[in-house]
């Protein structure tokens, strides 16, 4: 199965379940109308789990910098020799298996209850809410599946500050990042101020 076949599939799954909210729902519709625009989403987020991949078997190669803290602690919560879930393996499962199928739908529950308030406020980009729903769903379902019930919400967290800094710093030309901006301005205490850390100041930017 293409990946971005998977993606597709993964949309269009997203879209029905949000039927009664009109903004996330045109939003998905648009990624869907615009494969390109679908697949440099998929592309970016495909590098943001391969280099977070890279980093659960050599932990070191980030955190000996120290620029990547939010990383950092991501590692620190996940099961030792863990392997991060493609999209692909999550679509594949869900297809498979009814119990997978009720756990990702449980994860998509949490981020649409989420996501009511900011997504149907008519941000300037129509990419915005289906980057923010996808991106808190898949961070839903790793700490649904690797929280154990004790860090769900803080490898949740964590994953989504992991992904921004990975955007920031090594790709923030990514569609992600601009789709992310409004809720970045917002949360940009959430990076430290530190020099070593340029966050602040590439957000400052955007």
């Amino acid at each position: 199965m293409k990946e971005n076949t998977v993606h597709g599939i993964a949309v269009r799954s997203m879209r029905a379940e949000f039927r009664h909210s009109p903004n996330i729902r045109a939003s998905f519709n648009f990624l869907l109308q615009q494969p390109q625009e679908l697949a440099v989403r998929a592309r970016d987020f495909n590098f943001v789990l391969m280099r977070i991949g890279q980093n659960l078997g050599d932990p070191t190669n980030f955190m000996k910098y120290k620029t990547h803290p939010h990383l950092e602690a991501l590692i620190e919560d996940f099961p030792y020799n863990t392997h991060l879930p493609s999209v692909a393996s999550i679509v594949g499962e869900a297809e498979t298996s009814v119990e997978y199928r009720r756990w990702v739908a449980r994860s998509v529950d949490w981020a649409r209850s989420q996501f009511p308030a900011w997504a149907e406020a008519g941000y300037s980009r129509i990419t915005t809410p289906a980057t923010g729903v996808l991106m808190e769903t898949y961070a839903e379902i790793l700490g649904r599946r690797y929280g154990y019930g004790l860090n769900n919400d803080k490898i949740s967290r964590n994953f989504i500050l992991a992904t921004e800094e990975i955007l920031l710093l090594e790709r923030p030309d990514s569609p992600i990042i601009t789709d992310a901006t409004p809720w970045l301005k917002k949360e940009v205490a959430d990076f430290p101020p530190y020099p070593e850390y340029e966050y602040r100041g590439i957000i400052a930017k955007l």
